[in-house]
């Protein structure tokens, strides 16, 4: 037999194989569905010392009996789900406790779906549901078995890159080490005739979404000597690098130095005309108020979670792991609804400064303090809830300093505009 069909005849095999696959997670999920009984998934619970050393929260007796308590209760919930489950399938004329199990499929990042393919008597069924990755194994958490998939969690946190925003993603230690591979055996990257070899990761545990949906890696690369750099993305669900391009400055009103108050004032002034240029004004006095409000909520958090302490000169706050503390202030006293309500605003009279409706349109796409509420009703929660609800003190810092960049570049993206166009 000639070799090379040898080895094509192989790699299709384990394509097919790789399909079909069942992980250990889908393999005790399915005995659940057939049993009705949470016992075939035991191994997939966190225990409450696991769940309070994610959840950053104290390892008291007195949480971990709340903890305890709120285990507990998911369990018997994901029980009676279990059955209500069976009932509608059973209704549908497809008896889930007699079905077998086909195949599994596990969305990328820590946070991922597994779908179940069962089938019974030639008909199908496809199971859904959710799971975190901890260390490599899949674990429940607040997640229910249904037979329609859920809408996929959405990050707020978006990284710019060439004057886009793509939104990020968590990725598990495979998928990291599978965007190594592909990097090394597409090493060296080719780009206008030069070869780059020197790769950055500029988040590790994060990737990227591009604009068509999927879920990729992100890096720089650079070439010792040469000021060229390039951004680089790789699908891991086609396991290729898709994109690599010179990469460029974000927008500024000026490469080489910031502008002043004034010198923009009488650049716009002179461009745009008087009354823009004092809208300019009213812009940059909100922008001024949103950098104190937010200093505002940096001290807040920092009083209100017992104060900072020292460590070689530098001043670090006592209470980081501390989620009590912000979603008091973000939650229950209405601070994080203030600070989306600002963002807005922000937002409203920096774009107003923009008469053409076509450039504000496109330029409200690329601004990075945009806030999309229709996400609110689809996720069903509020904006500040989504964002800083379970966050400890040391996660919610670099959150403001993001809020406080964002105001920046908007204000730049605006103001390049007004002088340049």
């Amino acid at each position: 037999m000639n070799l090379n069909y040898c080895i094509i005849l192989l790699i299709v095999t384990i394509a097919i194989h790789s399909k079909a696959q069942k992980s250990t997670f889908a393999i005790n999920y399915h005995k659940a569905l057939i049993t009705k009984s949470i016992d075939p998934i035991s191994e997939h619970f966190l225990n409450s010392r696991q769940f309070i050393k994610l959840s950053s929260w104290p390892n008291s007796a007195e949480v971990i009996n709340g903890v305890d308590s709120m285990l507990n209760i998911y369990k018997d919930s994901i029980t009676q789900c279990l059955h209500l489950l069976d009932k509608k399938l059973t209704s549908k004329g497809f008896l889930l406790t007699k079905s077998v199990l086909e195949n599994s499929e596990r969305t990328l990042g820590v946070f991922g779906q597994v779908k179940l393919t069962v089938s019974y008597n030639g008909k199908k069924a496809f199971i859904y549901t959710d799971v975190m990755d901890v260390n490599g194994k899949d674990y429940l958490i607040s997640s229910f078995p249904s037979d329609t998939p859920s809408k996929e969690r959405i990050n707020s946190a978006f990284i710019r890159i060439n004057n886009e925003n793509y939104p990020l993603w968590n990725l598990r230690k495979t998928e990291l080490e599978q965007a190594e591979a592909v990097l090394a055996e597409a090493s060296p990257i080719k780009y206008k005739g030069k070869e780059f070899t020197d790769f950055t990761h500029l988040v590790f545990s994060q990737g990227i979404i591009n604009k068509d949906g999927s879920k990729c890696f992100y890096l720089n690369a650079s070439r010792k000597g040469d000021s060229t750099q390039l951004i680089i993305f790789i699908d891991l669900e086609k396991e290729t690098i898709v994109k690599v391009d010179q990469k460029i400055p974000e927008l500024t009103i000026n490469p080489l130095r910031s502008l002043s108050k004034k010198e923009t004032y009488n650049q716009i002034k002179e461009k745009r005309g008087e009354n823009t240029a004092n809208e300019y004004l009213r812009f940059r006095s909100k922008k001024d108020s949103f950098y104190l409000f937010l200093d505002s909520l940096r001290n807040t958090l920092v009083e209100q979670s017992g104060g900072y302490h020292e460590v070689d000169g530098r001043k670090f706050p006592k209470g980081k792991k501390d989620k009590e503390t912000p979603h008091k202030i973000f939650i229950i006293e209405g601070k994080g609804k203030e600070l989306k309500r600002k963002i807005l605003e922000l937002e409203k009279v920096g774009l107003s400064l923009i008469k053409n409706v076509i450039d504000r349109d496109s330029i409200h796409k690329e601004l990075p303090t945009k806030i999309n509420e229709e996400m609110d009703k689809e996720r069903g929660i509020t904006w500040e809830e989504y964002v800083f609800d379970q966050m400890p003190v040391a996660a919610i810092f670099p959150m403001l300093r993001k809020f406080k960049n964002d105001a920046k570049s908007t204000e730049n993206v605006i103001v390049n505009y007004l002088i340049n166009k």
